[in-house]
């Protein structure tokens, strides 16, 4: 597991350069903070796209996906399962099937993405004082389970997150735009509309109208459809999809559960920006109690909100503790490997061959 600890290091490495920035050591210059996390996120694609194929438990299923003729019309390609990620794929993909190319784009779309969400600035406030912190608890906790592993899950993550930050900016045709993205990438994003709706700023009564027909829509589409019809959903809603027993009392889920509780104590003073964080983040605990049942769809739904999870994990630890920065960096660096030595166990180890 050497490489994967390697590139841990790099980013811790990386993460204090832009820690000094943070505190204006060495100032704020636009074309420093781009290209450093340029670099960061060029580097990480690249690991995922030449590892990926050795160290990824998911890339065989990705090859067997692609393994077939791609659609002859624009009909066929809208109806295509997550149209988005497979029409990339069809692109990328090399003529002996290897996924490299994919692999990489797709990690350096979806990081990117993700950067760009962390660096937001919204009225004055919003992210970026917190941004090296989250990106720590972000590699630690999810580059090796997505942007590594579950590819369109990653960029389907990113994107519906990115549709949340337009809707905090009442930006509509963006929010649909990047929601549709999201959707035709990964199905399960569909879960997050409802934070869509929760962070948007129109009136009371029109939320509550549109969660209604929302809900009258799930409900008939539940009611009229029978799951066995659909192969692909089918092991997710019955539960048969191979995935470890989740409970509530796994370490992540006690962990975030105290973040979010003693960010809610501290209320009053947090920014706007980061209570809607708060709130989509416990939108996420909420899913993994409310499919708790359900293996499957309790952890996959419960990722969803990774991006504001640690956002919400940065914050605390960087101003929430109450601690002098360099101490709370350290406290929430200790956390982060913590995570990382955990979703090491999902991947295989490493080997460089020539």
């Amino acid at each position: 597991m050497t490489f994967y600890w390697l590139l841990f290091c790099f980013v811790v490495l990386w993460s204090g350069l832009i820690a000094v920035q943070e505190l204006d050591v060495l100032g704020r210059a636009e074309v420093l903070r781009f290209g450093t996390r340029f670099v960061l996120v060029s580097v990480l694609s690249l690991f995922a796209g030449f590892f990926s194929g050795s160290g990824s438990v998911d890339y065989n299923n990705y090859v067997d996906m692609l393994n077939v003729a791609p659609p002859a019309t624009a009909w066929e390609a809208l109806t295509l399962k997550d149209p988005f990620f497979l029409l990339m794929g069809f692109s990328l993909r090399s003529h002996d099937g290897h996924l490299s190319l994919l692999v990489f784009l797709m990690a350096f779309l979806s990081l990117g993405i993700k950067f760009n969400i962390f660096s937001r600035v919204f009225g004055g406030a919003g992210y970026a004082d917190i941004f090296s912190l989250a990106v720590i608890f972000l590699v630690g906790r999810f580059f090796l389970l997505h942007e590594f592993t579950q590819l369109r899950a990653s960029l389907g993550i990113a994107l519906i997150s990115l549709s949340i930050v337009y809707a905090m900016e009442n930006r509509p045709a963006l929010v649909l735009a990047t929601a549709a993205l999201a959707a035709m990438t990964h199905l399960s994003t569909l879960a997050l509309l409802p934070a869509l709706l929760l962070v948007y700023r129109v009136d009371l009564r029109i939320k509550i109208y549109v969660a209604a027909l929302v809900l009258v829509a799930a409900s008939a589409v539940v009611a009229l459809f029978e799951v066995e019809r659909f192969s692909r959903l089918a092991p997710y809603l019955t539960g048969e999809y191979p995935v470890t027993i989740n409970t509530l009392f796994s370490f992540y889920f006690v962990f975030k559960a105290a973040i979010l509780t003693g960010l809610l104590l501290q209320w009053k003073s947090l920014t706007t920006a980061l209570r809607q964080a708060l709130l989509i983040s416990a939108y996420g605990m909420f899913l993994t109690w409310l499919f708790l049942q359900n293996d499957v769809l309790s952890l996959r739904l419960g990722e969803l909100t990774a991006v504001f999870d640690c956002l919400c994990f940065a914050y605390f630890f960087k101003h929430g503790l109450k601690l002098e920065p360099v101490y709370g960096y350290v406290a929430g660096l200790g956390i982060a490997v913590l995570f990382y030595f955990s979703s090491i166990h999902i991947v295989n180890p490493l080997s460089l061959g020539f």
